[in-house]
């Protein structure tokens, strides 16, 4: 992984960066040339994540048990949940497909279950809830939430899984954008109720920014 310390790439993730902030803040509407070695790096990325000791290599073989440590003592543990494989099955259900509609009849545990998990692993900075878009607070506050995880390689490794695969590649660019996202603003969806979506309205001062 020598190639994730190289200095030039961090020029290049500056560079873009800072086009990216010019075209949020509509000060440029070109976007950027395409960077083939940043496109490699950006597949690396979608299977490793971001977490320094992890795309280093130091802990490239332990990243499936320290996700397991993370879920049985940080969150089964810590807060004395009974059912240790209810919670597994429903962590894993979230990660497989990142992005989805979080629908809590649709798992096998009760509605206040269901909402106590999703409470425990937001607080514990393993999945992020995303609201809808809307003018009308309310509407926001009733709708169907969509679901992301931190960091890819925490998901890649609940599923343990990390290969990317063609059915896995939308989902995990997806979650790779979402939290790219988190530092330029409080982050939305839209949906209707046939079915058209935008995946990412971004919240920057005034502007609502559809991605």
């Amino acid at each position: 992984m020598v190639k994730w310390v190289k200095r030039e790439f961090f020029h290049l993730y500056l560079e873009g960066n800072k086009n990216l902030l010019n075209i949020l803040d509509g000060t440029n509407d070109k976007l950027p040339p395409k960077s083939p070695i940043l496109e490699d790096v950006f597949r690396t990325y979608l299977l490793f994540g971001g977490y320094p000791e992890v795309v280093l290599g130091g802990l490239r073989n332990e990243i499936e048990s320290i996700a397991v440590t993370s879920i049985e003592e940080d969150i089964i543990r810590y807060f004395s949940l009974k059912d240790h494989d209810r919670m597994w099955s429903f962590v894993k259900r979230l990660a497989v497909v990142p992005g989805q509609l979080v629908k809590l009849s649709s798992f096998d545990v009760s509605f206040r279950t269901a909402e106590e998990y999703l409470t425990i692993l937001s607080r514990s900075f393993i999945i992020r809830l995303i609201g809808t878009y809307s003018h009308n607070k309310n509407v926001e506050l009733s709708k169907v939430k969509k679901v992301y995880l931190y960091d890819n390689w925490f998901r890649n490794a609940l599923i343990g899984s990390f290969t990317l695969i063609e059915s896995d590649k939308g989902p995990l660019v997806e979650n790779a954008i979402f939290r790219q996202l988190l530092k330029y603003g409080e982050i939305k969806y839209w949906r209707t109720r046939g079915g058209a979506e935008v995946d990412f309205i971004l919240l920057r001062g005034t502007d609502a920014i559809p991605i």
